[in-house]
């Protein structure tokens, strides 16, 4: 991902998004970045003015990459089905969905649904994992603290596939006591991410990303991606 690297810690797993080395995540280094990606990157800015709800494709109603008001970039087996983004292990070393935007005025927090997450256990190399994080979008550092008691990476979430969830303060996890614990209540998952100490106008990327280290087995869905303390969007009906 993005020229990160892979840490472990007691069997926790993470991913710096920058690479002291080799510079920002988007850079791929080994791992070869797929033809389509360019795309949809390139229509990441198209709409007709800004979406009310922060994002465009909040929702995930738009299913085809590269097409207007699709919103997402995405890397590797990352696409739409049934109103849902789906995060597939594949044989790039992450698959991920990421979108800028401007942070808007009034804006409270960011919130997504994290429908579920599907780990396969792969005993010959380390588990997978899933990171959420919010990146100034030039610089790339993390606008937001990063999670508490996890070294390596500037996540602001991190969802272990032991279950085990790492959190920054700013980060709101149903059922979290600590970061690092067992939530207490089963996904899915409405998840606020703590936007209110960011200036407006700041172009912030947010980032969804499956690490995936051995089989091609792990899945990780998430749904209704967006910004609260504004304008309330109209989200679509999963069917």
């Amino acid at each position: 991902r993005g020229g990160g690297v892979a840490t472990r810690a007691g069997g926790v797993v993470g991913v710096s998004h920058l690479d002291r080395e080799s510079g920002p995540r988007e850079k791929t280094g080994p791992y070869p970045r797929p033809l389509a990606t360019a795309a949809v990157a390139a229509a990441e800015s198209e709409g007709t003015g800004p979406p009310l709800s922060g994002f465009w494709n909040g929702d995930f109603a738009n299913s085809l990459p590269g097409s207007p008001d699709f919103g997402w970039s995405l890397r590797g087996a990352a696409s739409v089905a049934a109103g849902r983004a789906v995060l597939d292990e594949g044989a790039v070393f992450f698959s991920g969905f990421r979108q800028t935007l401007v942070i808007p005025a009034g804006a409270d927090t960011i919130r997504f649904t994290l429908a579920g997450t599907e780990f396969f256990d792969d005993a010959s190399a380390p588990p997978d994992a899933f990171e959420v994080a919010l990146l100034d979008a030039a610089t790339f550092q993390s606008l937001l603290p990063t999670c508490v008691g996890l070294a390596g990476t500037d996540a602001v979430l991190n969802v272990q596939a032991d279950g085990r969830v790492f959190a920054s303060p700013a980060v709101s996890v149903p059922g979290l006591a600590h970061s690092g614990d067992l939530p207490a209540l089963a996904q899915p998952w409405t998840i606020d991410i703590g936007i209110a100490g960011v200036a407006p106008g700041t172009e912030a990327t947010l980032y969804f990303d499956l690490l995936g280290f051995g089989s091609a087995a792990s899945r990780v869905r998430l749904d209704d991606v967006f910004v609260t303390g504004i304008e309330p969007p109209t989200a679509a009906s999963d069917q």
